[in-house]
């Protein structure tokens, strides 16, 4: 049990979802399919949320900054009423109240947004922290920097280069956004050429190099430097990389 205990960010960027999270993603026949997290990849097209009117909101994957199927220390969210979501301990998740926590600080009582499969929105307080080892790390991301998993509002982001900040202990108050605003070129990017940008984010998961580990003018290079300007349909020619590294 976690309840009290102090949050010590892991050395290692390894800021997932185990394997078996559920997400679920729109087909491009418009039928929602309810899949692993291990499964989504780059251009897929996930639930982030509901409307006020419950009709559901989906956004593409445009990075995906881990995907290894490595057995990694997480944390496990009981909530009241059923259900969980688990998560490594330096990844962001939502507040009900606003605002953001990481689960390794997550405790009994902070309420969470949760859904219906019917788009019902509802709060949902975490009843119970458990400490667990889980196959996977998985971390998807959305044009939005939300997804949906296991029914569960939660963030894309997680523990990058703000953790280490003389301010730390303000981190999650701003973190989340501040690595929104950062991955703007990588957004840019997809937008421009989606099909090459999801080609090089396998390429990279082949050969196990995870996004997390690097800055963003790392993830910039290693995206721009396996593209070429015939992929840019929008544009004609790419873009000048320093326009794009301007937009950071």
């Amino acid at each position: 049990n976690a309840e009290g205990s102090t949050f010590c960010p892991i050395s290692t960027p390894l800021s997932c979802f185990p394997a078996a999270a559920m997400v679920t993603r729109r087909s491009d026949a418009g039928l929602l399919e309810h899949i692993p997290i291990s499964m989504a990849t780059v251009g897929d097209h996930v639930l982030v949320g509901y409307s006020p009117g419950g009709v559901p909101m989906f956004e593409p994957i445009y990075l995906q900054g881990h995907a290894s199927a490595a057995r990694a220390p997480h944390v496990r969210l009981h909530l009241r009423g059923g259900g969980e979501i688990s998560a490594t301990e330096d990844h962001y998740l939502p507040l009900a109240s606003g605002g953001y926590v990481v689960f390794g600080r997550a405790s009994a009582g902070m309420e969470l947004t949760t859904f219906a499969p019917d788009g019902t929105t509802s709060l949902a307080a975490v009843e119970r922290v458990e400490r667990c080892e889980l196959d996977g790390l998985y971390n998807p991301y959305t044009m939005g920097g939300n997804i949906v998993v296991n029914g569960v509002l939660v963030s894309c982001h997680s523990a990058w280069i703000l953790e280490g900040a003389a301010w730390a202990e303000k981190r999650e108050a701003v973190a989340p956004a501040v690595y929104q605003a950062l991955l703007a070129p990588v957004r840019q990017l997809y937008l421009a050429a989606p099909k090459y940008v999801k080609e090089v984010c396998t390429e990279l998961v082949r050969d196990g190099v995870s996004l997390g580990d690097k800055g963003i003018g790392e993830i910039v290079v290693a995206l721009w430097g396996k593209l070429r300007p015939q992929e840019f349909p929008r544009c004609g020619a790419s873009p000048p990389l320093s326009a794009v590294v301007a937009a950071m």
